[in-house]
């Protein structure tokens, strides 16, 4: 079988393009990958990968529409978020708005008439969404074969607000590549963390949904409850989003106003590499967002056994309750009763650590691997079975 793997890809620092690196890397070992990207994707050469996408260009979906054509793939996949397929007139322009990524529903279409079987993982779908989100995600769909989710809660919105069909939607919860085999303390030391603390991590993109502020205002109080703790932050703002700057420099500055309560700041962009790592050095990780379709970071903790602590919301939410390798809490007073339970807790530790590791090997990425395949197939027999095709000329 021969794939058209549509997606931001590495050295771009986001979480779509990690989770297709992984996902394609285990992908090859079943089938040929063709990756189409970004102009801005690779490192170097790399065998099976189209830089194509400018988004700068406002007929950019030409480029790709000829791409696919020279790859003639047997089914195209595609990973769907907005920011990945956002017309940006501008390099530092960044949207997440539906209406600047309408240029690949060109592209939906084109495939639909040619046939060519497309299976879309959508990275957007939150519980709450808008009607321009809606609109897009019918739109989407009813160009393409089959739909894969991370979560329930998303496939629920997809039937139960837009009628898609449940056996043409499919739920694979994020995964990972197993963990480092480095130890946490050589970790610890690497970064120039406390080997004898206990590391809570707030990491990636500085974005106002994520609610960082609310762990380091209450963090004072913690420490001087228990002081065998640090806080580590770790990331950046995401360039070309103004308010992700804005809001990068709030944290920043609570977190040096705070910085004498063991708190310890990485602001930067990370390779896939030093990722890994700083994952791997936490003792728990805490998600506090206000928002979330789903966290790829929930995945890798699950893989190296870090307990989650996370907001009760979306994507959050339904992977915790099915992993059991967290706690959920609803506000601000919660928040710090669940660290410090957490913390001085190392029967619950262990036991979240264990039901993370429990709940990544039901759904590691040999398993994704197979799903993913599966869609495939389906999607390609939803083409060959068309019968609505056949009533109309070529």
């Amino acid at each position: 079988m021969k794939i058209a793997w549509v997606s931001a890809w590495p050295p771009r620092w986001c979480s779509v393009a990690a989770h297709s690196e992984e996902l394609v890397t285990a992908l090859r070992k079943k089938a040929q990958v063709e990756v189409v990207s970004h102009t801005d994707a690779g490192r170097g050469k790399e065998k099976g990968l189209w830089p194509a996408i400018d988004l700068e260009n406002a007929d950019w979906q030409r480029k790709l529409d000829s791409t696919i054509e020279k790859i003639n793939p047997d089914v195209i996949g595609i990973q769907l978020d907005f920011a990945s397929f956002g017309y940006q007139p501008k390099a530092t322009h960044f949207s997440t708005n539906p209406a600047d990524s309408f240029l690949l529903l060109e592209s939906l279409f084109r495939w639909k008439t040619k046939g060519i079987p497309v299976v879309i993982t959508y990275h957007n779908i939150k519980d709450n969404i808008s009607y321009s989100q809606a609109l897009y995600y019918l739109i989407s769909f009813n160009s393409s074969e089959i739909a894969i989710v991370f979560e329930e809660y998303q496939k629920y919105i997809l039937e139960d607000l837009l009628n898609v069909p449940g056996k043409r939607t499919f739920i694979i919860p994020a995964t990972t590549v197993l963990p480092l085999k480095s130890s946490k303390n050589h970790l610890k030391a690497k970064f120039g963390l406390d080997q004898t603390k206990q590391t809570i991590g707030l990491i990636g993109w500085f974005e106002p949904y994520k609610n960082f502020e609310s762990v380091i205002e209450i963090w004072p109080k913690i420490i001087n409850k228990f002081p065998n703790a640090e806080i580590l932050i770790a990331g950046s703002e995401r360039i070309g989003d103004s308010d992700s700057g804005k809001y990068a420099q709030k944290i920043l500055d609570l977190a040096r106003k705070n910085q004498e309560s063991n708190i310890k700041i990485f602001n930067k962009t990370f390779d896939s590499q030093e990722f890994e790592e700083i994952i791997s050095a936490l003792d728990l990780l805490v998600l506090p967002y206000q928002e979330c379709t789903q966290s790829l970071l929930l995945s890798k903790a699950y893989a190296r056994g870090i307990p989650v602590l996370a907001s009760s919301t979306g994507g959050l939410k339904d992977s915790i309750r099915h992993s059991k390798a967290g706690i959920l809490f609803q506000n601000k007073n919660n928040l710090e009763k669940n660290i410090l339970k957490i913390l001085t807790d190392n029967i619950m530790q262990k036991k979240l650590s264990l039901q993370g590791i429990k709940y990544y090997q039901k759904n590691n990425l040999e398993i994704a691997v197979k799903k993913y395949l599966n869609a495939f197939d389906f999607a390609k027999k939803i083409i060959q079975k068309d019968k609505a095709r056949k009533r109309f000329i070529a």
